[in-house]
């Protein structure tokens, strides 16, 4: 019976001593990534706690570590699977729970801020797209309103051209009523020769303008006032 007792004894100091390379390797990596995560080295933190996993998968210490390093990242969907896998080995870790909550509002909230950005830029193609459009419009009417200007101008320059066609028209026929030199008609000339009759009374005529005359001349050339007593 002390022989047995002995060997009990003797196997408890046999594995207190024994090195175990895993449980070292799970210490090692766990302060070496507890180290970085402290020092905002995050993707050397993550490797730490990964290759720990290794010496024990279903450490819910590493996987809460694993689920900081990842919201550090702004990985919320990475991290958020990692504080899952903490409370199914350990339901009742508030800290995960809390962690987890948190980490799905982020996840909200991001998918929010998403939708918003997207809609912002749909909204900002539109009206680049309507001012493009708007542009091509104005283009096009303006050169519209150049080729209705263009015709407008062409049809007056007709309407003159016309206008001054009839003009010249009509000043043509004015001068085709007007008699030339060699159609003016001949006035009649007197006939040579005079009757005796016409002849005896230009003769009388012409004494009596005579008689008239001298009688003219009789008449005093200046009248004279003469002054009244009144």
């Amino acid at each position: 019976m002390r022989k047995v007792k002995i060997i009990l004894v003797l196997l408890c100091i046999l594995l207190a001593g024994w090195d175990n390379p895993l449980s070292r390797t799970l210490s090692k990596k766990t302060q070496q990534g507890n180290r970085y995560y402290k020092q905002n080295q995050f993707d050397k933190a993550l490797k730490a706690y990964t290759e720990a996993q290794l010496a024990k998968p279903d450490s819910p210490e590493l996987h809460f570590n694993i689920g900081d390093v990842l919201y550090k990242q702004n990985k919320y969907q990475e991290a958020a699977g990692a504080y899952q896998k903490t409370l199914e080995i350990d339901p009742e870790d508030q800290d995960a729970k809390t962690n987890l909550e948190f980490v799905q509002k982020k996840l909200e909230q991001q998918q929010e801020q998403e939708q918003e950005q997207e809609q912002q830029k749909d909204e900002k193609e539109e009206k680049e797209e309507k001012e493009e459009k708007g542009d091509s419009d104005s283009s096009d009417q303006g050169e519209d309103k150049k080729e209705d200007q263009q015709k407008s101008d062409e049809k007056q320059d007709k309407e003159k051209e016309k206008e001054k066609e009839e003009q010249q028209q009509a000043d043509k026929e004015k001068d085709k009523e007007k008699p030339e030199k060699g159609d003016e008609k001949e006035r009649p000339k007197p006939e040579d020769g005079m009757s005796k009759e016409d002849a005896e009374r230009l003769l009388d005529a012409l004494e009596d303008d005579e008689k008239d005359v001298q009688r003219a001349l009789r008449k005093p050339t200046r009248e004279i006032y003469i002054e009244k007593d009144w």
